[in-house]
C-alpha cells in the first residue's frame, strides 16, 4: 500500500490541540487526522458547495502558522483531495473544521469511536467509476465498500 508524505498548515492553537490528542491517545498526528475527517465525511453534505473558488484558512500572522508533516495511506489522501473538490475547501481548512467540529468528541465524549483502540485501516475501500449514460459522463465516487445494488461487488 502506497504511503503519500505531505504538509498541512495550521495555526497555533489548532496544533497545540491535536498534539494534546497525540499524547492522550498516545496515536500519531496522521492517525487522528484521519480518523476526524472521516467522521467529517460521514457528515459532508453539510459542507458541500458548488460553483465556487476554494476557499482556504482566514489570514493571521505568519508567526501564528506551522506547517505540519502527515503521512497516509493513499486512498486517504485521494478522500482527502476529493472533499476538496466537492466542499470546495483546503485540504488544511477541512482538518482545521475537523480539529473544531470532532476532536474534544472523540476523545473526551466517546462518541467517535476511542481512539485508543481502533485498527490502523480507517478507509476499507476507495474506488472511481466512469459511467457513460446517454452520452453523459458520470463518475461514481464510493468511499467505502458499494452495496450489491450498486452493481459492483468486493
Amino acid at each position: 500500500m502506497m504511503i503519500i508524505d505531505t504538509t498541512i498548515y495550521i495555526n497555533a492553537q489548532t496544533k497545540m490541540r491535536l498534539e494534546q490528542a497525540g499524547l492522550r491517545t498516545r496515536k500519531s498526528r496522521s492517525f487522528i487526522i484521519t480518523k476526524i475527517m472521516k467522521q467529517l465525511m460521514m457528515n459532508n453534505q453539510t459542507f458541500l458547495r458548488y460553483s465556487q473558488r476554494i476557499e482556504y484558512q482566514k489570514h493571521q500572522e505568519k508567526s501564528c502558522w506551522h506547517r505540519l508533516h502527515v503521512t497516509m495511506y493513499q486512498r486517504e489522501y485521494e478522500y482527502f483531495l476529493d472533499m476538496r473538490k466537492l466542499c470546495k475547501r483546503s485540504v488544511s481548512l477541512l482538518i482545521a473544521i475537523a480539529i473544531d467540529l470532532y476532536l474534544n468528541e472523540a476523545i473526551n465524549e466517546g462518541a467517535i469511536k476511542d481512539l485508543k483502540k481502533l485498527d490502523n485501516y480507517l478507509f476499507s475501500c476507495y474506488i472511481v467509476i466512469k459511467e457513460i449514460i446517454d452520452e453523459v459522463i458520470c463518475w461514481k465516487i464510493y468511499w467505502d465498500k458499494p452495496l450489491q445494488n450498486d452493481k459492483i461487488f468486493l
